[in-house]
């Protein structure tokens, strides 16, 4: 081998190592740089995982103040119910509280009646409520009030319908069978004549089924 061709040869493994060097060199740059990004992204993920976890604690929190409001506003909601209802109640029984001392159930049975039930729808509502027990008691006395009153006239409709029968004479006009298939004379009936016209001509028919 000649001289030249080694000094050819010496030459181009000197190129050939100082373009390995310059490789090695942009190799470790890049490796820097790679790393460099790397502890840029892990620092973006662990500040991305905090803002995270705040934001789990702030909605967490959000939602329990959330729920308590709800249920704040249900509340309030139910409260407002029950005092329109209160209002309606009192005003209602303070209006029919007259008209149930009164006593004329007859002048107006169905609507005295309705107020009736109205008492007792009062009654219901303020018997869920323990801090409304006087108004309850109130309500409930002019109940028995107005009860009375339709037992009185019921009463005083059946003695006036009713007329009262002599039962030994009822009983002679019965056949053997023990049926009423005759003619009764109004006589039988004591007093009739107070609500009979003409007493004498009037006469009953009683005949079995």
């Amino acid at each position: 081998m000649s001289y030249s061709q080694n000094v050819l040869s010496f030459v181009e493994l000197n190129q050939r190592l100082h373009k390995d060097e310059e490789w090695l060199r942009d190799f470790q740059e890049a490796l820097n740089k790679s790393n460099q990004i790397q502890q840029s992204v892990c620092t973006l993920l662990g500040s991305f995982q905090d803002r995270i976890d705040s934001l789990s604690a702030n909605v967490a929190t959000l939602y329990t103040k959330s729920s308590v409001i709800q249920r704040e506003q249900q509340n309030i909601r139910k409260l407002l119910s029950t005092v329109d209802a209160t209002i309606q109640f009192h005003g209602k029984t303070t209006a029919l509280e007259n008209t149930i001392r009164d006593g004329n159930v007859m002048l107006a049975l169905d609507d005295y009646l309705e107020k009736m039930r109205t008492l007792k729808e009062a009654i219901a509502f303020f018997s869920t409520h323990l801090t409304y027990k006087n108004k309850l008691e109130h309500v409930k006395l002019i109940y028995e009030i107005g009860y009375s009153n339709i037992e009185a006239e019921f009463s005083n409709l059946v003695r006036y319908s009713c007329v009262p029968v002599d039962a030994k004479k009822l009983f002679e006009c019965l056949d053997d069978d023990y049926g009423i298939d005759a003619i009764i004379p109004i006589e039988f009936f004591h007093d009739a004549s107070r609500r009979t016209k003409n007493s004498s001509d009037c006469q009953l028919a009683f005949r079995t089924q």
